[in-house]
């Protein structure tokens, strides 16, 4: 990162495999490794990261100096799941405070209260079935940092309308089963609900029925896959494949017998390992390792031409939800790599130096575009510049492109052959805020330490060490509650955490040891497995 060049180390050549050891980086960022042999030459680079609070905590930060747009795709408002998403895990009253305010203001100018529904005669895109199961999401998401029942009550009223309003008799969310996420936000609320069910009839009877919904979706899921609608248009889209493998993982993972358990995580590997020609699965490039390929956003998010593949983009983690699932299915430290280099490649989405926000990054090497920036001349106006971009990280656009107060953002036009026509301030960048949803899910409060055959210890989000046959858990971050373990045999294990240390013996196979318990999500599981 600094820009000067690091000693060329020691290099060993083992069973026809040449290996260093590199030197402990000190500096954040992204690091290069040239090769040069026989003539050849190959590179590759891994990047060193912070925290990953840090990036959860900038994210809020970043969501309320952008503009949180009302308008009428869900991706404008997304933000607002990093702000409540942080406040979970980083309480801030005067943030919180802030933030609520903004989203009233937008609820009041977007939904129908009295109908617990987005305005039909608003550009809100009333009938778009993302833009409700979205709001459930947000909503419980809300709930989880206000701990206000009200926000739960009304996280089940939109889980009621969008159930009403959109599954049709076969189980599908009309025809948008994966990409709506439904299964995914009815599950999270169903926790809570689960909760209250125990003492009130009222719950138990909304618990129930949102149960059914997801089950009837599910199976659903279940026999058509990743060959339902999407926004793809005639095309293999990778956010549908990688909803459906995630959302099929998620169901093995919460099923209630062994046999529908079997029957979910087969249909999710097929399709996991269908979705692996849309990833980067190959690539030595830590700056787009194992994000999936997308090809249409730029139009949409940043209003710039040409289309060009854009990864990562934000809306990789619909994929990456489910590597987490998976490896808790099958223990494979595959997909252990898979969840942890996609994250790590999309957290760049901050640039770290300066806490900067950004959209998404540009895998091709090179592309003559025409981008779309402020118009000095016009103030809160744009204008589109020819420019030639490739393989870096494109800014955002809402810091200066902002929806007027009291109006609903809206694409009032779109032509292939020329510059779309939308509203002031319209667009839907803010999608990269998909990456710290998972991000705030997955690993802000989870390490992980996996045993290879051979012995050797894989870490995620802390330090591990052996001392004799104890195996010693270190370096864990604040927020970590718990330790996912997947062990080779039978160990004694300690873990530091930063109140407290649990020495316990752990079995062979895979646990949770900390005070956190397991996962929220997955203790409805438990009822079942453990």
């Amino acid at each position: 990162p600094t820009g000067t060049a690091i000693r060329t180390p020691t290099f060993r050549k083992i069973n026809g495999l040449v290996k260093c050891n590199l030197p402990t980086p000190d500096k954040i960022g992204n690091y290069r490794i040239v090769a040069s042999s026989n003539g050849k030459q190959t590179e590759a680079i891994f990047h060193v990261r912070k925290p990953w609070g840090w990036y959860l905590q900038q994210a809020r930060a970043e969501a309320l100096r952008l503009q949180i747009k009302p308008m009428q795709h869900r991706e404008g408002w997304l933000p607002f799941f990093s702000a409540y998403a942080a406040q979970v895990y980083f309480p801030n009253d005067a943030v919180l405070k802030k933030t609520e305010g903004m989203f009233r203001s937008f609820y009041r100018l977007m939904i129908d209260s009295a109908q617990t529904d987005f305005y039909k005669n608003k550009p809100t895109w009333h009938d778009r079935p993302q833009n409700t199961a979205w709001m459930v999401g947000l909503l419980t998401q809300r709930f989880a940092a206000t701990k206000a029942i009200a926000d739960l009550e009304l996280a089940a009223k939109w889980a009621d309308r969008f159930i009403q309003k959109f599954q049709l008799p076969n189980g599908s969310f009309r025809g948008y089963t994966a990409i709506t996420m439904g299964t995914k936000f009815l599950r999270q609320l169903a926790v809570y609900e689960q909760r209250m069910a125990k003492n009130s009839m009222l719950w138990k009877e909304r618990y129930d029925r949102h149960l059914l919904s997801i089950e009837r979706a599910s199976q659903r899921l279940l026999l058509v896959k990743d060959l339902e609608d999407t926004e793809g248009e005639a095309t293999y889209e990778d956010t549908q494949g990688g909803s459906a493998w995630s959302l099929l993982a998620m169901e093995a993972l919460l099923a209630t017998s062994d046999t529908l358990q079997k029957k979910y995580l087969q249909a999710s590997l097929q399709v996991q390992q269908q979705h692996e020609c849309l990833t980067q699965a190959l690539i030595p490039d830590g700056r787009m390792r194992s994000g999936t390929l997308r090809f249409w956003e730029a139009q949409y998010d940043i209003l710039m031409l040409p289309n060009m593949m854009n990864s990562p983009h934000g809306l990789i983690m619909r994929s990456q939800f489910g590597a987490f699932y998976l490896y808790l299915l099958t223990g494979e430290e595959r997909f252990l790599n898979i969840m942890n280099n996609a994250m790590g490649s999309c957290v760049q989405a901050i640039e770290e130096s300066s806490g900067v926000l950004r959209w998404a990054f540009v895998s091709d090497p090179y592309v003559a575009a025409h981008q779309f920036v402020p118009d000095t001349e016009r103030p809160g106006k744009g204008k589109h510049i020819p420019v030639v971009v490739g393989e870096q990280w494109l800014p955002m656009i809402s810091d200066w492109w902002r929806v007027p107060d009291g109006e609903i953002g809206a694409l009032t036009k779109f032509r292939t052959d020329s510059f779309q026509q939308v509203s002031q301030g319209w667009s839907c960048d803010n999608d990269v805020h998909e990456t710290f949803r998972v991000l705030s899910e997955q690993y802000v409060e989870n390490a992980f330490v996996l045993e290879r055959t051979d012995g050797s210890l894989v870490t995620i989000n802390c330090k591990a060490e052996r001392k004799g046959a104890t195996i010693i858990i270190l370096g864990l971050e604040k927020t970590v509650s718990r330790v996912h373990l997947n062990l080779k045999t039978k160990r004694k294990v300690v873990a530091c955490f930063t109140e407290t240390v649990i020495s316990q013996q752990v079995n062979k196979g895979m646990h949770w040891v900390g005070p956190g318990g397991v996962p929220l999500l997955l203790r409805y599981a438990e009822n079942f497995h453990h």
